[in-house]
C-alpha cells in the first residue's frame, strides 16, 4: 500500500563545505523504493546521499490524511513550515519543522513562528509551501490529499531516526 512519506535527506555538494539537507514528500510502499527517485531528485552528490529522518504521514495537526486520484475541495491545506532562530549555546542557525493545515500560508506563518522553535531568538520562516506542491509519486502520477477533520494530537515523532545510505 502506499503510503506518503516525510524524508529528511542529507549528503554533500561539491561547492559546500558541510553537510547540506533537503526534505521530501513523496508516496511509496516502502523507504527503500523511494531510493531511485530520492537520487533522481537531489541537487548535490549522490555517492554520499543518506535519509536522516522520515515519518509515514497519517495525520496532521488533528487531520487524517488520505491519498486519492482526484483532488479535494476544501478550505484549508497541509502546509510545511521551516523556522529558523539562534540559541546561545550552538554556533549557527537552528531549525524545526512542522505540518499546519490552515487556509493561507499567512496562517501557516503564523503558527509555525508561534509553536515552533520554543525559547530562540530571533526566530523566522524560512520556508512556507503547501505539501501538494511537493508531493512526488514513484511512477509519476498525480495523488492528492484529502484531509478529514479529528482532533487527534499532532505528532511528527519521526518512525526513524539514523544514517541510512542510499547506496551501500
Amino acid at each position: 500500500m502506499d503510503e506518503m512519506m516525510m524524508i529528511s535527506l542529507g549528503g554533500r555538494h561539491v561547492d559546500a563545505t558541510i553537510e547540506v539537507h533537503d526534505l521530501q514528500f513523496v508516496v511509496a510502499p516502502a523507504i527503500e523504493e523511494t531510493f531511485p527517485l530520492l537520487e533522481e531528485i537531489w541537487y548535490g552528490q549522490v555517492d554520499r546521499l543518506h535519509v536522516d529522518t522520515y515519518k509515514k504521514l497519517r495525520g496532521a495537526d488533528g487531520y487524517a490524511i488520505e491519498l486519492k486520484d482526484t483532488p479535494q475541495e476544501r478550505e484549508v491545506d497541509l502546509y510545511l513550515a521551516n523556522v529558523g532562530g539562534y540559541v546561545p549555546a550552538f554556533f549557527g542557525e537552528v531549525h524545526q519543522v512542522g505540518l499546519f493545515v490552515v487556509e493561507s500560508e499567512k496562517a501557516a506563518k503564523k503558527r509555525a513562528l508561534t509553536d515552533l522553535l520554543d525559547g530562540a531568538d530571533l526566530k523566522h520562516v524560512d520556508n512556507v509551501y503547501t505539501v501538494q506542491d511537493k508531493l512526488v509519486t514513484l511512477d509519476g502520477s498525480t495523488k492528492y490529499i484529502h484531509l478529514t477533520p479529528t482532533g487527534d494530537p499532532y505528532d511528527l515523532k519521526p518512525d526513524w531516526n539514523g544514517f541510512m545510505r542510499l547506496r551501500k
